[in-house]
């Protein structure tokens, strides 16, 4: 399952992965973007995510696997 959340800073939103099945969340977006922005799509093979995040007010096509 791949979702946004703004848990742990509540004026940013982050993008994350579970196990459906439940377990640890982990933080999929990386550390030097500002916020992960809508939409994000999941490969076919579901294997990784593709979202568009702004750093330094360019917006940018990040490629993150699925583990």
């Amino acid at each position: 399952m791949v979702y946004f959340s703004n848990a742990e800073n509540a004026a940013r939103d982050e993008l994350y992965s579970a196990p459906i099945t439940g377990g640890t969340s982990i933080k999929l977006n990386a550390a030097t973007t500002s916020s992960a922005y809508f939409p994000f799509i999941v490969s076919p093979d579901s294997r990784s995510v593709f979202y568009i995040s702004t750093f330094n007010n360019e917006s940018l096509l990040y490629h993150v696997p699925l583990l």
